[in-house]
């Protein structure tokens, strides 16, 4: 991970802690992308689950109406059309699901499969409202489950659980306004199910907050895995993922790509002399110099000690001599400011680029071949192997 995402990841994962604003707000654009991925994960996940515990319940909710009550019966078509809806689109999601066919929108698929099964259940107390039987009590007691439990559906935390509950709410509470019956029997039958979509907002807020911070968490922890703790550069780890990476794109695209290994020159006489801390006060400023002079797209991390290895993309054996320079120039042109005072500090660099060869690991070897040729010619230059 580059450092300047690794700093993304490390301030929206404080953010997300010390505000109390909008959560989703706190994911830096350097991770929005991978944030919209791991929403379409999350989101077929509870569809799947979701999917699934409507197929088993509506059924045995069903069944167990019957046999529990026979008298129903005369009632059971009608609860079964009220019911299918839900059904047939669990049933349509899980098959999407098992085809592959994941670009629906996730949100909206679980968004839907929510408000379908809302709205049977407040069709239900509809349809028995007129009779004040004891269905009518079954049925509120399940809407009230249901208002609840959809709540897991709402991947966009109160915005879609507010698109879920409202519009059924109030086409259900002006049908049963309309009955005729009692204001006791509305507000009986009603109470806990209104009282149910309160708590189910609020659980929808809280799952999505902790899904933003699981997210933001996960990526904290692979940051501090790939990064280095003294300069913020990307660790030997995280550069070792990004040769194998850019090696396997130039062998698929007969691109090129270069390394430069980097080694401080005369190092040790610095941790001799001043402590280690001055040593690594020139660490991070060498670090920094290096980070300002590359491009984008290059990739800059701590190879081990005072060694910085350099991968640059697309570049051949000029661009590489060029940059490298430019890097050593960077350092040797100024003394290196420390609470030891000024010190001048070099660099030497090897320089390698991509010959064909099979393995990532023998272009940084010619690279670290040539890092030594450069100190055996006198340090402080470039040496291209």
């Amino acid at each position: 991970m580059p450092a300047d995402a690794t700093r993304d990841v490390v301030n929206a994962a404080s953010l997300a802690r010390d505000r109390s604003g909008s959560i989703l707000a706190q994911v830096p654009p350097s991770l929005q992308d991978a944030f919209r991925d791991y929403g379409r994960w999350y989101g077929w996940s509870v569809v799947d689950a979701g999917a699934r515990v409507v197929l088993v319940v509506f059924p045995l909710l069903q069944l167990a109406e019957y046999l529990l009550d026979p008298s129903v019966s005369r009632d059971a078509w009608m609860h079964a059309a009220i019911r299918a809806p839900a059904v047939l689109l669990a049933l349509t999601l899980l098959l999407v699901r098992h085809r592959g066919r994941r670009q629906w929108h996730t949100r909206t698929a679980g968004a839907g499969l929510a408000l379908v099964t809302v709205v049977s259940a407040w069709w239900m107390v509809v349809y028995h409202f007129p009779d004040g039987s004891g269905h009518l009590h079954a049925a509120s007691a399940a809407l009230t489950i249901a208002i609840v439990a959809v709540s897991v559906l709402c991947a966009g935390g109160r915005h879609d659980a507010a698109w879920v509950y409202v519009p059924a709410l109030l086409l259900a509470m002006a049908l049963l306004a309309r009955s005729g019956q009692p204001l006791r029997l509305l507000v009986d039958a009603t109470l806990y199910p209104v009282l149910a979509v309160a708590i189910g907002m609020v659980i929808a807020r809280m799952l999505h907050d902790e899904r933003v911070r699981t997210f933001l968490s996960e990526r904290q922890l692979e940051a501090h895995a790939l990064t280095d703790a003294l300069t913020g550069l990307d660790n030997r780890r995280a550069l070792e993922d990004a040769l194998q990476g850019e090696h396997a794109h130039a062998q698929r695209h007969a691109g090129s790509y270069a390394v430069a290994m980097a080694d401080l020159d005369r190092f040790k006489r610095v941790n001799d002399t001043y402590g280690h801390d001055v040593g690594d006060e020139v660490l991070r400023e060498v670090a920094r110099r290096m980070r300002a002079a590359l491009r984008a797209d290059d990739r800059l991390g701590r190879w081990g000690g005072e060694e910085f290895l350099l991968l640059l993309r697309g570049a051949n054996e000029t661009q590489a001599f060029e940059t490298a320079e430019k890097l050593r120039e960077a350092i040797a042109g100024q003394p290196i400011d420390t609470s030891a005072g000024p010190l001048p500090v070099t660099v030497s660099l090897g320089v390698a680029v991509l010959r064909g060869e099979t393995l990532p690991g023998r272009v940084v070897t010619r690279s670290d071949q040539a890092l030594y040729a450069a100190k055996a010619a006198g340090r402080n230059r470039t040496h291209v192997a």
